[in-house]
């Protein structure tokens, strides 16, 4: 992390504030390198800032974050677009497709009982783990799409207490280690109107996973909220969350959802190399909001026929 930090430095982009224990037995043995970069401050307000009175956080990485309803977010935007564009926008759920067949101006989806045939198709979903790809104009696709995107299922729960604190998002490494690799539990703290004129903060607390690939498990919405991941969110909330001065948090909902992630944790964002009549928006890694407005931007330079220079987010071609 520290690392990291030094990194946007030199590249220009906004660092974050990385503040360290003083208590923390590495405190003294930093390289001299990452002077400037990371702060040094009193245990006490490590646990401040991570809302915590269990002892072994030892360091903080703190930045702007943004919250949203994520549900209401998109249904304003289909009211929007049914408003404006009516003669351009139509949007057909409950449509499940299977099977997409590129050509070389064109394509073909198998959406069960239906069948649709397009200029272009736009893939920007997590639920692509039962989708084929057949490139009638060229190399094979499916096999490299699907190495590219893997599967998780993730699970939340849903807490309420009073509005007495202000909007927050902390993730906790309950690992030994901070590494990326290693699990971590995430919330989010927001109001929230559960019935109406009942205001209270909401917590959104997650972090158990099921790697699909790992466990050749498919997805399906109307699953069962398995008991273990909601124990284990249960006894992290009730032991890491600090709910002073509210003194309890009353549990009200679980949820799950398949998420999208790329091997490499970079957005995939473009046309594929093979056949541009198929193109990306997708590789959410469970923060997708921001990420996939700037897809969005990107993919309509695309279509409206603009120069689109090389980022990291294009589709390799191997």
């Amino acid at each position: 992390h520290l690392e990291a930090n030094l990194l946007r430095k030199k590249g220009g982009i906004a660092s974050r504030d990385l503040l360290i224990s003083e208590e923390a037995p590495f405190a003294k043995m930093i390289p001299t390198e990452y002077a400037g970069i990371y702060s040094l401050v009193p245990q006490a307000k490590i646990e401040e800032l991570l809302e915590t009175k269990i002892p072994g956080f030892l360091a903080v990485i703190s930045f702007q974050k943004g919250v949203i309803n994520s549900a209401l977010f998109c249904q304003e935007i289909v009211e929007y677009l049914s408003k404006k564009y009516a003669e351009r926008f139509t949007l057909y759920e409950h449509t499940p497709v299977h099977k997409v067949l590129l050509y070389t101006e064109h394509a073909v989806i198998d959406a069960d009982t239906h069948i649709v045939d397009s200029g272009k198709v736009i893939l920007c979903t997590n639920g692509f783990e039962s989708l084929h790809i057949i490139n009638d104009a060229g190399l094979e696709i499916d096999a490299k799409y699907h190495h590219l995107v893997r599967g998780k299922i993730g699970y939340m729960s849903g807490y309420l207490e009073k509005l007495n604190k202000p909007p927050i998002a902390i993730s906790y490494y309950i690992d030994p280690s901070a590494s990326d690799s290693n699990s971590y539990i995430y919330l989010t703290r927001r109001p929230y109107e559960y019935e109406k004129g009942l205001h209270h903060n909401l917590i959104s607390i997650g972090g158990p996973e099921l790697d699909l690939e790992e466990d050749a498990a498919t997805y399906t919405f109307e699953d069962d909220f398995p008991e273990e991941a909601e124990a284990e969110i249960d006894g992290c909330i009730h032991r890491v969350y600090d709910i002073e001065p509210n003194k309890k948090i009353e549990y009200v909902f679980t949820w799950h959802g398949l998420m999208g992630y790329t091997k490499n944790g970079v957005r995939l964002i473009g046309p594929e190399p093979q056949n541009p009549v198929l193109l990306y928006n997708l590789g959410c890694n469970g923060v997708g909001i921001l990420p996939s407005i700037h897809g969005g931007r990107v993919i309509a330079k695309h279509l409206s026929g603009e120069k689109v220079g090389k980022t990291i987010f294009d589709v390799p071609k191997t």
